[in-house]
């Protein structure tokens, strides 16, 4: 419509002016005009011109556009379709790719799994904290988990911030660590005992492949990375991220057998400490750590972890500073929790090597990739917060895991006693899994353990996993804690994998 627009305008320009040169040449000439003069100068005249300088302006496009094509390019061009449909086809597989869960661990004021966080939401509602205060001096709702751990962390923080400062690492050995960091240390140290019996088992037979093998010659299943990732809030200072990183290599290698089976498998060790803003940042990093380990073909072992704390003051003083704190009269507003979870997760490459050898760790789920999306409108705004962004993050989920929505037999959510959040989880599940029982196979796990942060989309995960472990069947994970950002995952048992190249060793 444009260039028949732009042609319009010429032919009016053209016409104008020749009929201008036209009338001016009859008026000052003595020569009586015929209607064939009329025709030609009128009318052929201008629309030929117009006519002229198209074809010109065509013809220079066409002669510009084969001076830049490289040598060849017309020849290539069938090629490129090729490498795109390829190219195409690699994405599209790679999306629908799932990874073995080895371990899962969550630790919460609610419990460990998903029954007794079920429970929980029933019988175990946050109450007033002792310590905390709002602005005004008011004590504050809060989830707070048991304290025991934090003497046990105590020490071992000492010794990592002890051999820390012998090396050019910059970090002082009188480093303060905030009360709100001892709490996350703890809960971490909990979710770290869980999960290392079966990392312990793993990097074992590891270190039994690698001694069985011929001198010399690399074994068939050979472990080539293995990687620890923590999530930890943005907040947290550099320094004591060092700290954390040190203190994570050294519970990782003391879990380990006499004689450390991570060097006996002669692994290096590599610990990621990620101050991440929110819990999708985190999950974006580890899932992509997985797709490059599938693309390079890498056998490898991922331990991802997350924790946070809200129980001190500064984040009681930054939730109330911006209106979000639950109180008699913000009943919209957040109840600080705490929590830490985890899984050990391991390549296709691993799983597809090692997966038929006897004493193998027997994976527990497969998870898959998730489906993050936006929604257009903030689910804090006022009126009525839609579904719809949310259902659709889970059907994309469903989808690219092949599992039809009839087979889920449960639904995880991060939503909390916020009626925004539970509208939205209730309508997806009415609408996306209508067979589903709200009463008994949907968990919103923050009514009873309440704001965990950073370790949000882990911890419902981790409980997912329990669930399906039980159930023996799919379980979906949807997250709506976030104002625009939305979350869906499809966690399924090893039983129920589809037979393909990647997953049918699992």
């Amino acid at each position: 419509m444009g260039k028949a627009v732009k042609a319009g305008v010429l032919l009016l320009v053209v016409t104008t002016l020749v009929w201008l040169t036209t009338l001016w040449r009859w008026q000052t000439s003595p020569r009586d005009l015929s209607v064939n003069d009329v025709l030609l100068y009128l009318v052929a005249l201008p629309l030929g011109l117009t006519l002229a300088f198209l074809l010109s302006v065509w013809a220079a496009a066409r002669l510009r556009s084969y001076a830049g094509r490289p040598p060849g390019a017309a020849a290539a061009a069938p090629s490129a379709a090729t490498a795109g449909s390829a190219a195409e086809a690699s994405a599209e597989a790679e999306r629908q790719l799932g990874f073995a869960v080895l371990a899962a661990a969550a630790h919460t004021r609610g419990g460990a799994d998903w029954a007794a966080l079920a429970q929980a939401t029933s019988t175990a509602v946050p109450a007033l904290d002792p310590e905390l205060r709002d602005e005004h001096g008011v004590a504050v709702f809060s989830a707070r988990t048991d304290e025991a751990a934090q003497a046990d962390v105590r020490a071992e923080i000492d010794a990592a911030i002890a051999a820390l400062a012998q090396q050019p690492s910059g970090v002082p050995s009188d480093i303060q660590v905030p009360a709100v960091a001892w709490r996350m240390l703890a809960l971490l140290r909990v979710a770290l005992a869980r999960l290392s019996p079966a990392l312990e088992q793993g990097l074992a037979e590891e270190a039994a492949r690698r001694a069985a093998s011929a001198p010399g010659a690399a074994p068939v299943a050979s472990l080539r990375e293995f990687q620890a990732r923590v999530a930890v809030p943005a907040r947290w200072p550099e320094a004591l991220q060092a700290v954390l990183a040190q203190w994570l290599r050294e519970r990782i290698e003391a879990a380990m057998p006499a004689g450390s089976t991570v060097a006996a498998a002669a692994l290096p060790l590599n610990v990621h400490v990620h101050p991440v803003a929110s819990a999708e940042e985190f999950w974006h990093l580890s899932e992509q750590q997985m797709v490059q380990w599938h693309r390079d073909e890498v056998r490898g072992l991922l331990l991802v972890l997350a924790a946070d704390s809200l129980l001190g003051p500064a984040e009681i003083g930054e939730l109330a500073a911006a209106g979000g704190l639950f109180s008699g009269e913000r009943v919209n507003g957040r109840i600080p929790g705490e929590a830490a979870a985890g899984l050990l997760l391991a390549s296709t490459a691993w799983v597809a090597e090692a997966g038929g050898e006897a004493g193998k760790v027997a994976p527990l789920a497969r998870l898959h990739r998730a489906s993050q999306r936006q929604r257009d409108k903030s689910a804090d705004a006022a009126g009525r917060a839609s579904g719809a962004t949310a259902q659709q993050a889970l059907e994309d989920a469903l989808a690219a895991s092949a599992t039809p929505a009839a087979e889920v037999g449960a639904l995880a959510s991060d939503a909390d006693h916020r009626s925004s959040r539970s509208a939205e989880v209730f309508e997806t599940l009415q609408t996306a899994l209508p067979h589903l029982d709200n009463s008994t196979e949907l968990l919103r796990a923050a009514v009873a353990c309440g704001d965990v942060g950073v370790a949000r989309l882990l911890l419902i995960t981790a409980l997912a996993i329990t669930k399906t472990q039980e159930a023996a069947a799919p379980v979906a994970v949807i997250g709506v804690d976030p104002a625009h950002a939305r979350f869906a995952a499809i966690v399924r048992p090893p039983a129920k994998l589809p037979a393909t190249a990647s997953t049918s060793a699992a």
